[in-house]
């Protein structure tokens, strides 16, 4: 039960007695339907009922708004929603055989999680059986969630709440929205920065509990005007550049659980050289400027494993210092320079 609800039950008459008999018929038919079905193994119960400020989500004016409807069947004698409960006390009863699941939309925030711990909680102290929780990971790139280390350390503290309190932890669905409508290698890199922060979070707690991930999807949409950039394969069905190498290689899986990213390919470079990492992905500029460079082993991967990143420059003003720099660059002192750092010309 959430807030993925009809205009019929976001209609302002609603009656509490109308909403409830809705969702008891409603829910109890899912479920019915539900436990019948092998390949189920986790069900969502209850999802987006907290708000990140840590209130219950309720229903607003009007039938076009995003809101929660159902909290307007009551609340038990200590507060908590009348719906929550029920849908348990639904879901356990008619969905013995499912993994039953407190789903939770929003980021890190504390107020928000301790609200969810809380209910579920209250809901274990009435004898409710609740085996999961999940968080819908709908990331942006203009928040820092994923990439930030306090947050990620935050999750892993949920992740470990979970399985202390013997409860399986999801990540139910994930995406990252690349917010600056440029779809440019540096955009990229956070976007697979993000994504490989989270799953490796994930990872690091799978010998202690279960965890399972779910993208919300898997390419990104054709179309400039709606494109969003969300997902792994961009909308050729294409890997994007994070993962496009290692898997090429047929190594991503075998090396996956050991991988840590820099935040940039300077601070990997430093990794790498004062021995914190074993290996590392680098620029070749990096590799050959080290002044040990005949005592380190390296290899350089063959065109064919990866796409190129192709840099490019553009002259903003149309002046004769400008022209004079452009012709600098084109220079064979320069050409030359640039070759023996690793690069390759345009042809």
């Amino acid at each position: 039960m959430s807030p993925q609800a009809s205009r019929w039950a976001k209609a302002d008459n609603r009656t509490p007695k109308e909403l409830e008999k809705n969702m008891t018929e409603y829910f109890t038919a899912l479920c019915k339907k539900m436990n019948q079905e092998s390949s189920v193994k986790w069900m969502d119960v209850v999802n987006e009922t907290i708000t990140r400020e840590g209130n219950w989500f309720k229903e607003k004016p009007g039938m076009d708004k995003w809101e929660n409807p159902w909290v307007q069947i009551g609340r038990d004698e200590n507060g908590y929603p009348s719906y929550i409960i029920k849908a348990f006390e639904i879901a356990n009863r008619y969905a013995p055989n499912i993994s039953l699941v407190f789903n939770q939309h929003g980021g890190m925030e504390p107020k928000m999680w301790r609200q969810v711990k809380k209910t579920i909680l209250y809901l274990r102290s009435k004898g409710l059986r609740i085996n999961g929780l999940g968080w819908q990971a709908h990331l942006r790139s203009d928040q820092p969630l994923a990439n930030d280390s306090s947050q990620l350390k935050f999750l892993g503290d949920l992740i470990d709440w979970a399985h202390k309190n013997d409860l399986d932890f999801h990540v139910t669905e994930m995406d990252y929205r690349i917010e600056d409508e440029n779809n440019s290698n540096e955009a990229l890199q956070r976007q697979a920065k993000a994504y490989a922060n989270i799953i490796g979070v994930l990872l690091s707690k799978k010998d202690q509990g279960v965890v399972t991930f779910n993208t919300w999807g898997v390419y990104d949409k054709n179309g400039p005007e709606n494109h969003e950039y969300k997902y792994i394969y961009d909308s050729n069905l294409n890997p994007k550049k994070a993962v496009e190498l290692l898997k090429n290689m047929g190594i991503w899986d075998s090396l996956k659980n050991n991988i840590v990213l820099g935040t940039n390919v300077e601070q990997t470079f430093q990794f790498v050289k004062t021995k914190n990492a074993n290996v590392g992905i680098i620029a070749k500029s990096q590799l050959f400027r080290m002044r040990d460079l005949e005592e380190q082993k390296y290899w350089i991967p063959p065109n064919h494993l990866y796409t190129p990143i192709k840099q490019s420059a553009a002259l903003l003003t149309d002046t004769s210092a400008a022209w004079q720099l452009k012709s600098f660059f084109e220079t064979d002192d320069v050409t030359n320079l640039i070759k023996s750092s690793g690069y390759d010309l345009p042809k």
